[in-house]
C-alpha cells in the first residue's frame, strides 16, 4: 500500500478506535417518596489528582459522599455542579454514595467524576445501570444525559 494512503488511512481510523468517554445517565429509583442512598464501588491505580465530580439534582436534594466523609449537599433545582474532590481519594477501593432526598416531581440526578491520572489520562466514572441503591429499591435508568 502506498504510505501516503496509508498515513491518511491511520489518520481517520485512529481516533475511532480510541475508547470513548462514558456518557452519564440519569438515575432515579421506584421509591420516588423515600430517600435513598445509591452506591458505586471503584478501583484506582494510584492517587487521582486532581479528581473533580460534577452532575445536577433534578427535583431532590443530594447527599456527596466518598469513602465514608461528606463531601458535599446540593439542594434542589441547583445548577450544574462542580466539586473539586482531589484530596477525597485513594489508590485501591474507592466508595462514593449519593443520599438522595425527592422534592416534588420526578426525582432524577446525575454525577460524572473525573479522575486523572499521574500519566495525564483521565478516567471517568458516572452514574449508569452499575449504581446500586443500598436500600434494595431499584434503580431507574432515565437515559443518557444530553450533552448540550
Amino acid at each position: 500500500m502506498n504510505p501516503t494512503r496509508l498515513i491518511l488511512l491511520l489518520s481517520i481510523v485512529a481516533p475511532l478506535l480510541q475508547a470513548a468517554k462514558p456518557v452519564p445517565h440519569w438515575l432515579g429509583y421506584d421509591d420516588a417518596n423515600e430517600t435513598a442512598t445509591f452506591v458505586k464501588e471503584f478501583r484506582c491505580d494510584s492517587i487521582p489528582v486532581p479528581a473533580e465530580i460534577t452532575g445536577v439534582a433534578d427535583f431532590c436534594q443530594l447527599e456527596i459522599l466518598v469513602n465514608g466523609s461528606k463531601l458535599a449537599k446540593i439542594h434542589p433545582f441547583d445548577s450544574r455542579f462542580r466539586i473539586d474532590c482531589g484530596e477525597s481519594f485513594r489508590a485501591g477501593m474507592n466508595r462514593i454514595e449519593v443520599i438522595v432526598e425527592p422534592s416534588e416531581g420526578p426525582s432524577a440526578f446525575y454525577l460524572e467524576l473525573g479522575l486523572k491520572r499521574a500519566s495525564g489520562t483521565i478516567d471517568s466514572v458516572v452514574t449508569d445501570s452499575s449504581w446500586r441503591e443500598k436500600g434494595g429499591n431499584r434503580v431507574i435508568d432515565r437515559g443518557e444525559v444530553d450533552p448540550r
